[in-house]
């Protein structure tokens, strides 16, 4: 298109020229058929070219081939509508670059103009593709990676950090202040957030929600980033369920026996300690009882060791199900166990105790099909806070079983006499009736 084709409509160049500078970005003024009637200074400075140079250019030479279309194939029904496009142009030197175009159609007079709006997006591009790479590096992390500000609010959360909460990316970043957080963590909130304003980072564990709603452990590392001029943490979120399960069976393989999953000695011991202090300090009753079986050798001997572990697994399940959940019950190694009998009160006196013990061992264990017996020495101790530590009061019951055992009778308290103890009719020769 030449330029003696743009005097087919006359118009005054000075609106031309007036329209041209209204803007701070590139403007090109077109006739309808996009031969540019008028550029700017600054669409000079964009495309490379001199202002007088542009003038009668057909805008297809800015556009590269396929982006050709530009601006000139406006639809008549988006006549006075401004309009973005994003678009590729190139410049004098053959260097192209991504714009925005913004355009629209208007009359001036008796023109019929095309007027464009370009703006160099080429800065927005790169930070929207690193934006883009970094997001698909962090989508690449399995662990959930939230960034929130100083109140609680998302700023960014990886596909991970959706998923764990049973969301897509763009319900997740939904959620409210603190939401994302399982309701048990969301109070602490604060309090962890001003330690880690004074610390830079830190690693803590916390409680999260599964997308079924159950809450599971986790290990955060948080720390403080700056956003521009704003503050915000970054935290990268490890669920640690198999850990903290791996802890608790190498806790429970310390402090219990393996066998009957009673305590052992060693959690007892800890037990008793804390049973006496407090009962010092609420002043309740406490007492121990220590027992002993009297006919487990036969059931080794005769059945093999096989049936003594049933045994002993029975007699434990027995004394779980049969005591109370505040007392403990521990295996202290082979055919020995105590108990620990915490805020003990008048109705529930060392004797009801000890005999509810001694019906526990009795119960016949069925093995191979027949009913296999034990009965049990037990020795009885109650807590004087005046001269008893954990040793002591230990010392006192397995004395007192031994007392008990040596005269025939099922249980004796340590410092009664033996006609205040009961003598159960249970005790007999059972394991040679096995």
């Amino acid at each position: 298109m030449s330029s003696q084709q743009t005097t087919r409509r006359p118009c005054n160049p000075s609106i031309i020229h007036a329209i041209a500078e209204l803007t701070r970005d590139a403007c090109l003024v077109m006739d309808t058929d996009a031969v540019i009637l008028e550029a700017n200074d600054e669409a000079a400075r964009l495309y490379g070219y001199r202002a007088e140079e542009l003038i009668g250019m057909h805008v297809s030479r800015l556009c590269t081939e396929e982006s050709s279309r530009a601006p000139c194939d406006v639809p008549s029904t988006a006549r006075g509508e401004g309009l973005l496009a994003p678009s590729t142009h190139v410049r004098k030197d053959g260097t192209a670059f991504p714009v925005e175009v913004g355009w629209k159609q208007s009359s001036v007079g008796c023109c019929e103009l095309l007027v464009a709006h370009v703006r160099d997006i080429g800065e927005r591009v790169r930070l929207e593709a690193e934006l883009h790479l970094r997001s698909d590096v962090l989508d690449a992390v399995l662990d959930p990676i939230i960034v929130h500000d100083l109140e609680g609010n998302l700023v960014l959360a990886n596909s991970a950090a959706a998923a764990s909460a049973g969301m897509t990316p763009e319900e997740f970043m939904l959620l409210g202040p603190w939401e994302w957080l399982a309701e048990d963590a969301r109070s602490t909130a604060p309090e962890r957030l001003t330690l880690l304003l004074e610390e830079g980072s830190r690693v803590f564990e916390s409680q999260d929600t599964s997308a079924e709603g159950e809450t599971y452990p986790v290990e955060v590392h948080a720390s403080v980033v700056q956003l521009g001029e704003d503050a915000a943490v970054i935290s990268v979120v490890r669920d640690i369920t198999e850990r903290v399960k791996a802890n608790e069976a190498i806790h429970r393989m310390a402090l219990s026996d393996p066998l009957t999953g009673l305590s052992n000695r060693a959690h007892f011991e800890q037990a008793l300690e804390l049973a006496i202090a407090d009962a010092r300090r609420h002043g309740d009753a406490l007492a121990v009882l220590f027992l002993d079986l009297d006919d487990f050798k036969p059931v080794n001997d005769r059945l093999g060791h096989a049936a003594g572990d049933q045994v002993l697994v029975e007699l434990a399940r027995s004394l779980k199900s049969g005591l109370r959940t505040t007392d403990t019950v521990a295996r202290m190694g082979g055919d020995e166990f105590a108990v620990i009998l915490p805020r003990l009160s008048e109705a529930e006196s060392i004797h009801a105790a000890a005999r509810k013990v001694a019906r526990c061992a009795a119960k016949p264990t069925r093995i191979s099909g027949q009913d296999i017996s034990v009965t049990a020495s037990i020795g009885a101790a109650l807590f004087d806070p005046r001269h008893d530590d954990a040793d002591t009061l230990l010392a006192k019951a397995d004395s007192a079983m031994y007392a008990a055992k040596r005269e025939g009778v099922v249980w004796r308290v340590w410092g009664e006499e033996l006609q205040a103890t009961a003598v159960l009719p249970m005790r007999r020769e059972s394991a040679g009736a096995a």
